[in-house]
């Protein structure tokens, strides 16, 4: 349960365990098995383990402290997964990860991430 609390500066703080901003997403296939950690595309508005030519890379979220977009109708809710945005998710990765290093998708298209060294990677 999170709290809200007023920062004496005219802020407000809200205060969850939670570690990350989310978003309830459609998976392009229902069937397609997804979890926490995964690394999933975003293509045309629904989420899948396919990277390939992916328009954005995202996070399945284990436990996120904001979630937008969330659907009531618990049928409809099964069709998709909340996503994180923003913030710290832990994530699925093969071998060895460094600090500072970017986690990219596998290119297996299996939701495991690779770590790359800043050098190697160039965007």
């Amino acid at each position: 349960m999170g709290r809200i609390e007023g920062t004496g500066a005219g802020g407000v703080t809200y205060g969850t365990t939670g570690g990350d901003f989310a978003e309830w997403m459609p998976q392009k296939n229902a069937m397609e098995s997804l979890e926490a950690g995964d690394i999933v595309a975003v293509k045309d508005g629904l989420i899948s383990k396919d990277t390939r030519s992916a328009a954005s890379v995202l996070v399945v979220s284990q436990a996120p402290g904001f979630l937008g977009n969330s659907s009531k109708n618990e049928a409809v809710a099964r069709t998709g997964k909340n996503v994180a945005l923003v913030g710290q998710v832990p994530v699925k990765v093969k071998g060895q990860v460094r600090q500072g290093d970017y986690i990219l998708p596998s290119e297996n298209n299996d939701g495991i991430g690779i770590a790359k060294a800043k050098r190697a990677v160039s965007f």
